[in-house]
């Protein structure tokens, strides 16, 4: 029997997570497990809440812990394979998808979750079973037909993987303009657009892209998706549009039917940078670290110059904690873009996790020459020089980050730590624990 006071807290944590306030929802999943040790429950949310805090190690180790207390919770073991994927386990993730569709035969994400692995290395006969039991449940779930159709065109069978791509492409304009906040659920004055010029001829798909684009531009989002809905009934098979309306539905933060949008546009017109630039941005937010590096890396095969890609790229390695890989990255950044504060500053961030100082400083310093306007290169400076004992500089650093943003609390914080640390020097007492890093962009 689990106590009222856990299940408060488990449901308080709950209610932090939905409004994304993960640190508080972390607290709240604590609480309830120090209470109740053996609640599944609060494992599972806490190991949810730590890999939206990109904590994938601390996430594994809690939902370990919940499937140990109750063998049966298949999301647990669902979300454990999804993070083995990203871990580059594959054996071991389909141990865990195998388990959910053994405890529930008819569990249509954990049969998608082995399609997916199973395409992902060549095996696109055992891949198809899979997804027919996804679309034996779900007919319309277009991410399983367009990943069932490339399936048939890696196995030759092109008339069927065509049939399934045109099925595709309509099930996601459907599903979009269904989702998208369209007229009917407005009154008829908010979203309403004549599908005639002034001349009155009928707009084409490039008349609805060209009002999209610039609904858009001026931060009208759900209006410009409607454009680009419009646009994809004239003409399903311009890739832009199907771009366009990806961006839009990424702006939207739905990314899951913006990486299908940026498919079909792929799948239009495969040497296209920055649709694989795009779908890997969407895929980075989604933390499907590994699927968007390969993103960027199909961008960067078609324009190796494109410093975003080089990037991203760099931030999704640093995820997985490649950091000497992500250096590499951020130093083709500067080798198209010399003056790239941001590079600088990341690539300083990797060395300081690395423990070498002295790269790190010189990096921090040449982006404090690019832009000494931001405040978190001065606090990532502070703190790498408390580290080393150097609180009077430390302080200095401190100074300039509150300066330039007052409310820095972190900031103020830790330039309390470098003066109770300069008192400490004089009693010869030892030094307290390192100071945590501001986020890398």
């Amino acid at each position: 029997m689990v106590s009222k006071e856990c299940i408060r807290h488990t449901r308080m944590g709950e209610a932090a997570f939905k409004k994304r306030n993960y640190q508080k929802a972390l607290e709240q999943f604590e609480k309830a497990i120090n209470i109740e040790p053996k609640y599944d429950k609060a494992w599972y949310n806490k190991g949810l809440t730590l890999y939206n805090l990109d904590d994938l190690d601390g996430a594994l180790k809690s939902y370990n812990v919940a499937i140990k207390i109750n063998p049966k919770n298949k999301s647990a073991w669902n979300n454990k394979g999804l993070i083995l994927v990203e871990k580059n386990q594959p054996k071991e993730a389909m141990k865990c998808f195998d388990k959910v569709t053994d405890l529930d035969p008819d569990d249509v994400e954990a049969w998608y979750n082995k399609a997916s692995l199973l395409a992902k290395f060549g095996k696109y006969e055992d891949a198809i079973k899979c997804f027919d039991v996804v679309l034996k449940h779900n007919p319309d779930d277009a991410e399983a037909i367009y990943e069932k159709a490339v399936a048939l065109e890696s196995l030759g069978k092109l008339d069927e993987a065509q049939e399934l791509f045109d099925k595709s492409s309509a099930t996601i304009a459907a599903e979009s303009e269904a989702e998208a906040d369209l007229p009917k659920r407005y009154d008829v004055e908010v979203f309403q657009m004549s599908d005639f010029r002034d001349d009155g001829r009928p707009v084409d798909d490039i008349g609805w892209l060209d009002r999209g684009s610039r609904l858009h531009t001026d931060g009208d989002v759900e209006r410009a998706l409607y454009c680009y809905n419009k646009a994809i009934e004239q003409n399903p098979k311009n890739p832009n549009a199907w771009f366009c309306m990806g961006n839009a539905l990424s702006a939207l933060r739905r990314n899951d039917h913006a990486v299908k949008s940026y498919n079909m546009a792929i799948r239009l017109k495969p040497d296209k940078s920055e649709y694989w630039y795009n779908k890997g941005n969407a895929l980075l937010d989604m933390r499907k670290i590994n699927e968007a590096i390969q993103c960027y890396d199909a961008a960067l095969s078609i324009d190796p110059s494109k410093t975003e890609a080089w990037f991203n790229k760099g931030v999704a390695l640093r995820y997985l904690g490649r950091l000497q890989e992500a250096i590499a990255c951020y130093n083709q950044v500067l080798r198209f873009d010399p003056a790239n504060d941001k590079a600088w500053f990341n690539k300083g961030n990797a060395y300081d996790a690395e423990g070498q100082v002295r790269k790190a400083l010189f990096c921090y310093n040449r982006a404090l020459e690019l832009n000494p306007e931001n405040a978190d290169i001065w606090y990532n400076k502070g703190a790498l020089l408390h580290d080393k004992g150097k609180f009077r500089d430390a302080i200095d650093c401190f100074d300039k980050a509150l300066t330039l943003d007052p409310k820095y609390k972190e900031a103020e914080i830790a330039r309390l730590e470098s003066y109770n640390e300069l008192q400490k020097r004089s009693k010869k007492k030892k030094p307290s624990k390192s100071l945590p890093r501001a986020a890398t962009y």
